[in-house]
């Protein structure tokens, strides 16, 4: 998605190269965890977030969802959240590992493009799927029906109704989380990119006819 629009904006395309976020194995290598019991958001909790259409989706759902971070909005987010949303602040990076181990899936509703959601593969990594509105990367990193399931952004109706099948269907979240963790041991770990990013030195080297004899 950000290669087309550095396209799009006049950079050429065979100067455009694709290389993701990429995050160690919190696992080292092993099985995820089975899933745990709730829903987990983990982000700044600010306007763009679209965090005020979860908690209008989660008006109507009977279900734990903890809400993990820090920001200008926690206090309208509060007063508006029903009795099943649990707002944790801010917690350190152990903590959160556990949070995503707890949780049977993770919501990611923001509603601006996002230069990549790291939230979006460190859930993957762990095995489990994310529901993600359907903007900007997260269309290239969230195979709809695979890794999770896709939303409309900003619709409250659509976010609910999926996030309730979710719940629901146990078997195939459960399957939906082993592809999530495939597809980040596929295309996000340091193994997997280092390659390509020296691939890409190489070929840019050979282009222009190697390094400058000072170096």
């Amino acid at each position: 998605f950000l290669k087309d629009k550095i396209i799009a904006n006049g950079m050429p395309a065979d100067k455009c190269h694709i290389v993701p976020e990429i995050m160690a194995d919190p696992l080292g290598g092993g099985q995820c965890t089975k899933p745990g019991h709730g829903a987990l958001v983990v982000g700044r909790l600010s306007r763009e977030k679209g965090l005020h259409t979860l908690m209008r989706a989660w008006s109507r759902i009977d279900y734990p969802l903890t809400v993990v971070g820090t920001g200008p909005l926690m206090e309208e987010l509060t007063r508006m959240a029903s009795s099943a949303v649990r707002f944790t602040g801010f917690v350190n990076d152990e903590k959160l590992g556990e949070h995503y181990e707890q949780a049977a899936f993770t919501i990611f509703p923001s509603e601006c493009y996002e230069g990549f959601g790291s939230v979006l593969i460190e859930a993957m990594a762990r095995g489990r799927p994310v529901i993600a509105s359907d903007l900007g990367a997260r269309r290239d990193i969230v195979s709809h029906g695979s890794s999770g399931p896709l939303f409309t952004a900003g619709n409250a109706d659509d976010l609910r109704q999926t996030a309730e099948w979710l719940i629901s269907h146990g078997q195939e979240r459960e399957q939906m989380g082993r592809h999530a963790r495939e597809s980040y041991l596929r295309n996000y770990t340091p193994e997997e990119n280092h390659p390509r990013l020296i691939r890409i030195y190489e070929n840019a080297l050979a282009r222009h006819g190697g390094l400058p004899a000072e170096v």
